[in-house]
């Protein structure tokens, strides 16, 4: 039934990127943290693609557990295209056979629930990225997508507006949130100087916040925990002032964008991927309340009262994507809440 839900909205993204598509016939293709939330979303369109236009790719699938991926995900794990190998990132890539296309998602997300040291988070996102440069090189791929994050331009206060690939990058703290930072600035480093040495062209996805199936709701995603509170029927309980300024891109939107980098993307070059849709996390409780409770049924909470300071952005410009590769979001956050809510609810 999960699979019926998201049929229409990957048939729809799929039949708007056909050319891209079939740039994709043959290849075989090794995706890193192939199994979490935006692995997943690759999955699900890549093999839809596959099916319907007949493309022969072959999806080689590096997770660290795969006997989970096999439970929690079967018709992704088990379809014919994908091939699971068991390997951590963080140790050297076993023989894959020849590889046409890379894409490095897998990275440490959920610091809050894992809590490594600075030092671990770092080595998470620099160490990997070299192992999987290592494997591609290798392996003769031809291009490589790097799955950075938004949290590269660092915090400031002085930000009042959506955040450009040509705005300047803040200094960081030598703190969790500062060792994902600069372990993902330095990967992007490590792809931009392999790609200009020769090895494959790379292209550095710069990803921001997202909603949809797949996205944990245990988690530290304030999405996901609102949403898992109103399904409860609980309070949504906002753990700061509410007035950080997010946005979220869905799951369709973000695989039809992060493959169309993959293939299209300009060596060398970052793209912002997310949307340019500001929500406070205030009215992002608002939103997810009414939409799953129904107006006037449900109640926000919010830990402290709104401070002076202007509220914190982490909202990105998609004037780049929408330019040279003529993406745009399709889904609105509303419809991205009751996408989301529905594919849960079908469990």
């Amino acid at each position: 039934m999960q699979e019926n839900l998201l049929s229409e909205e990957l048939d729809a993204a799929i039949d708007r990127s056909v050319g891209v598509w079939r740039e994709l016939t043959g290849a075989r293709v090794v995706i890193t943290g192939g199994t979490g939330f935006v692995g997943c979303w690759l999955l699900e369109m890549a093999l839809r693609a596959n099916d319907r236009l007949a493309l022969g790719m072959a999806l080689l699938v590096v997770s660290r557990h795969p006997a989970a991926f096999i439970r929690r995900c079967p018709a992704l794990a088990n379809h014919p295209a994908v091939r699971l190998i068991e390997a951590d990132v963080l140790q050297p890539l076993p023989a894959l056979g020849d590889v046409s296309h890379v894409i490095h998602a897998a990275a440490e997300t959920n610091a809050g629930l894992t809590q490594p040291t600075p030092l671990a988070m770092f080595d998470s996102s620099v160490l990997g990225t070299r192992n999987m440069l290592d494997a591609a090189v290798k392996q003769s791929a031809s291009r490589v997508l790097l799955l950075s994050s938004g949290a590269v331009y660092g915090k400031s206060a002085v930000r009042t507006a959506a955040i450009s690939e040509y705005d300047a990058l803040f200094p960081v703290q030598a703190d969790l949130v500062g060792a994902y930072a600069a372990g993902k600035r330095a990967a992007e480093f490590a792809v931009q100087a392999v790609a200009a040495q020769g090895g494959p062209q790379a292209v550095i996805a710069r990803c921001f916040s997202f909603a949809g199936a797949y996205l944990p709701l245990d988690s530290g995603y304030a999405i996901g925990n609102f949403l898992a509170q109103a399904m409860a029927g609980d309070e949504l309980s906002i753990k700061g002032d509410g007035t950080p300024l997010r946005s979220y891109l869905y799951g369709s939107d973000m695989a039809e964008w992060l493959w169309t980098l993959l293939v299209r993307g300009r060596s060398g070059e970052c793209y912002n991927v997310g949307s340019d849709q500001p929500v406070s996390i205030a009215a992002l409780a608002e939103t997810v309340g009414r939409v799953v409770r129904g107006a006037g049924r449900y109640r926000v909470s919010v830990a402290r009262p709104a401070g002076h300071e202007p509220p914190e952005w982490y909202v990105p410009s998609i004037d780049r994507v929408g330019t040279e590769l003529g993406l745009i979001p399709h889904v609105s956050l509303e419809g991205s809440i009751r996408r989301m809510w529905q594919w849960y609810a079908a469990f």
